[in-house]
């Protein structure tokens, strides 16, 4: 449990702060957090466990890296969070759909 102190958890914002100053353990208290959530937002988009597991990961990555751009006055973490899944969630089924047209062709 990451606390600010005895008894007072650290805030998200503060997290994802800590987070882009490099600090390891603020990312894996942030994902302790909000993976069932994200898991849960992924799983109801993909349909798939282990899509669904590979995109919040791949979430959570690039959370890690956009870290620094991350504006607490504009954004909310969670919101800032399921924001990224949904992008990492339309990149995975883009890929995964043929391209316009192809199944006509090729039923």
């Amino acid at each position: 449990m990451s606390l600010d102190e005895p008894g007072r958890l650290t805030p998200d914002r503060d997290l994802v702060s800590r987070i882009a100053a490099g600090d390891p353990y603020a990312l894996a208290e942030l994902r302790r957090r909000h993976d069932g959530t994200l898991y849960a937002l992924a799983y109801a988009v993909l349909g798939d466990t282990g899509d669904a597991t590979h995109v919040v990961s791949e979430a959570f990555l690039h959370a890690t890296r956009a870290a620094t751009e991350f504006d607490p006055d504009r954004d909310r973490v969670p919101a800032w969070l399921s924001g990224i899944l949904r992008q990492r969630a339309r990149e995975l089924l883009q890929r995964r759909s043929p391209p316009f047209g192809v199944a006509a062709v090729y039923p």
